[in-house]
């Protein structure tokens, strides 16, 4: 009742509707790899909140970026523990266009721990830029003996940050994961 199709009879139609495909550019995706330059700095404390350390980043795509690069690349902050590099997909951004973007994070809050950041104890924070979170600039976050939270620069090839950075929480339970396989 049933006949058995040989392979070649399989291959033929599909090969037929992958031929008739239209041939169009692929998009950059989001969060391409894009050249950056950037600055990642303390800011002052708010009078409304003397606890809190806030980030200043200035980050700009490199001259001559494509357009459509610019369209689809996005910027983000990884924090660095113990274990490496993590950022929450949900905050990555886009640039604001060819010039540069300027963005005041939350930062950190003094405490009797380690900076504590949105991931658990912090060593230090990278702005990072593309697919691939290229390091763009550094900073270390430590505790001075009162307890409150100093930024200081470091270099971007600096131990501390070396190693890969992953997406979402240390434990795997972002809320927003960068694949739709990410469970």
């Amino acid at each position: 009742m049933f006949r058995r199709l040989s392979p070649a009879l399989i291959v033929v139609p599909v090969a037929v509707l992958a031929c008739a495909q239209p041939a169009a550019a692929l998009p950059v995706p989001p969060g391409t790899n894009i050249c950056a330059t950037g600055t990642l700095e303390a800011g002052e404390r708010p009078p409304a909140d003397p606890g809190r350390t806030p980030l200043v980043v200035r980050i700009q795509p490199c001259a001559g970026t494509p357009a459509e690069d610019l369209a689809a690349g996005r910027w983000g902050l990884a924090e660095y523990d113990q274990r490496g590099g993590h950022i929450r997909s949900s905050t990555l951004r886009p640039f604001d266009g060819p010039g540069v973007t300027q963005y005041l994070a939350p930062g950190y809050r003094d405490g009797n721990d380690q900076a504590d950041g949105s991931l658990g104890g912090v060593r230090a924070v990278c702005l990072v830029a593309g697919l691939t979170y290229n390091r763009v600039a550094c900073v270390r976050t430590e505790l001075d003996p009162d307890h409150r939270v100093v930024i200081t620069p470091l270099p971007a090839d600096n131990p501390l940050v070396s190693l890969p950075v992953s997406p979402g929480h240390p434990g795997g339970n972002d809320p927003n994961p960068e694949c739709g396989a990410c469970v």
